[in-house]
Order: C-alpha cells, then sequence, then structure tokens
C-alpha cells in the first residue's frame, strides 16, 4: 500500500518568510495593517473566517529617579538620615590619614626635617580625614576631608 499525499484546495496561503524569490506579495499584503480582502465561499466549500487584530499597544511605564545630593560633611559627628538602612541617626566618626596629612610631611621634609620630624602630622588628628558612619547598619555614609 502506497501512501497517497494529501492534496489541499486551493493555493496556499501567503507567508512572507517562505515567498519564493521573484513571487510578488498579494496587493493586501504589500500595505501595513492591510486587511485581506473577504473570498466568497462556493457551494460545497467549507471557508474559514480570520480575524485580524492590531497588534497589542505597548504600556507605559513610569521610572522614578532619586537624586541624592551629596551632604556636606564636617569634622564632628552629624543628626541625618542614613541613606542605606534610612534611620535617623547621628553619625559615629573616625580619623584616617588623608591628603593634608601626606601633604605636610612632604613640605616638613623638604624644608630640612628627615630625621622624623617630617613624620609628625602623621600624630596630628586636626590633619586627618574625618569619616561618617552609620552606627546601626555600618554604612560609611560621608568623608570631611581637609584639603
Amino acid at each position: 500500500m502506497e501512501a497517497k499525499p494529501a492534496q489541499s484546495e486551493g493555493p496556499p496561503p501567503y507567508d512572507p518568510n517562505h515567498a519564493q524569490p521573484g513571487q510578488p506579495a498579494p496587493a493586501w499584503h504589500q500595505q501595513p495593517g492591510a486587511v485581506p480582502p473577504p473570498t466568497v465561499a462556493q457551494p460545497g466549500q467549507t471557508t474559514v473566517v480570520v480575524q485580524h487584530q492590531p497588534p497589542p499597544v505597548p504600556q507605559q511605564q513610569t521610572v522614578i529617579t532619586t537624586v541624592a545630593m551629596p551632604m556636606k560633611m564636617t569634622p564632628y559627628p552629624s543628626q541625618l538620615q542614613c541613606p542605606s538602612c534610612h534611620n535617623s541617626v547621628t553619625t559615629v566618626t573616625h580619623k584616617e590619614i588623608g591628603g593634608a596629612v601626606w601633604l605636610s610631611a612632604a613640605v616638613l621634609l623638604l624644608f630640612g626635617l628627615w630625621l622624623g620630624c617630617c613624620l609628625i602630622p602623621f600624630c596630628i588628628p586636626a590633619l586627618k580625614d574625618t569619616v561618617h558612619v552609620c552606627p546601626i547598619c555600618k554604612f560609611t555614609i560621608g568623608k570631611h576631608s581637609q584639603l
């Protein structure tokens, strides 16, 4: 027994992705948003009605952007809202060596104080930078630089 290929009724529908080279597109397909013309059914034929719907309209999204303004830090603990945990806190401060210490040590070294005297600025807290930290979440909020 040989299998016979199924025969279709009428020409296949136009598919632009599988069109033969040189095969013109139907007139209704060349215009964007065009709907194919209705077909008249012959007696004894079954027809399939395809409703063409417009493509869905993309929904608009609202984006809220928050811009954090840099705060002017002082060498003393500050009362503010932590940007990380959003609690109202008084910052904890600690000192660290910054540019003012290194610049002072370099100036002393240039004036000939190389026998250890150029290390004096590393012992002066007023020349060091102050780092502000949140006491709750330990987030570094900011830094006050002496330069």
